[in-house]
Order: C-alpha cells, then sequence, then structure tokens
C-alpha cells in the first residue's frame, strides 16, 4: 500500500513538472500561435489522460494576462474541454497567427497575379485573333504613306 502511495505522489511530482515546461499563453500578438499551444497542451493533457475538468482547470494555470482574464470571465460556460478549447482558440487565433495573416496575404496576391496573368494572356490571344490581312491591309497603308 504504501509503495502505491509514493508512486502516486511520484507521478503526481512528474505531472508538474511536464506541466511547468508548457510556456504561459499571454494572449498577445508576436507571441506563441495558439494553436501550436494547444497543441503541445492537448498532447501533454492526453498523454496523463486527464479528464476534462481537470484540463479545463490545467489550462487555467498555463494562461496569464488578457488570456487568463478572458478564460476566467467564460469558465462557466465551459462543460468540458471542447467547450473551452475551440472559443479559447476563436478568441486569440486573431491575435497570434502573424504566420496564417502572411498565408493569407501571399494567397490573395497570387490570385490577383493569376487574374492579371489571365487577363494578360486573353488580351494577348485577342491581338494574336486579328486578321493578318488586316494587319498587313494596315502596314500596307503605313507604307503607302511613305
Amino acid at each position: 500500500m504504501e509503495s502505491n502511495s509514493m508512486e502516486t505522489q511520484q507521478l503526481h511530482s512528474s505531472q508538474k513538472e511536464a506541466i511547468k515546461k508548457i510556456t504561459e499563453f499571454l494572449g498577445e500578438s508576436n507571441e506563441t500561435d495558439i494553436d501550436e499551444w494547444l497543441v503541445d497542451l492537448n498532447n501533454l493533457f492526453s498523454i496523463m489522460k486527464f479528464k476534462d475538468e481537470t484540463t479545463i482547470l490545467e489550462t487555467m494555470g498555463k494562461l496569464t494576462g488578457s488570456a487568463l482574464r478572458w478564460y476566467q470571465e467564460n469558465l462557466r460556460s465551459f462543460t468540458n474541454w471542447n467547450d473551452a478549447e475551440k472559443p479559447l482558440r476563436d478568441r486569440f487565433k486573431e491575435f497570434t497567427s502573424d504566420s496564417q495573416l502572411m498565408q493569407e496575404f501571399f494567397t490573395f496576391i497570387k490570385k490577383k497575379i493569376n487574374r492579371l496573368h489571365h487577363f494578360m494572356k486573353m488580351l494577348s490571344g485577342n491581338i494574336d485573333k486579328l486578321d493578318n490581312s488586316l494587319l498587313n491591309n494596315k502596314l500596307l497603308q503605313s507604307y503607302k504613306l511613305v
């Protein structure tokens, strides 16, 4: 019985150490991306086989600043981890995902370039489609003027 209690204490101590290694999330720009942070958190809590209630409370311990204030204000609405995780991600995604914003910007620019390229091809295709005889007539007219 005593060794079981000692093993439980060691396990609990190991869990505390592992949780300490997860960085605190402040919810500010230029910080760890919320998705990356939640993946680390979920992986750890999954290994530890935490129940939803424990996961919700342990997550609060890893939040600071505006992220902690927001979480505490919404804590009563979290009945399971999914109820907490999705709103947390949605709330702080816009502030921490510069890489996603850059990706969206490049996608937007790429679409604009593709449209411009398509327009230029269409325009040059229209020039190519001009009747050669029309071009020849224009050339002949210009020679006649000379």
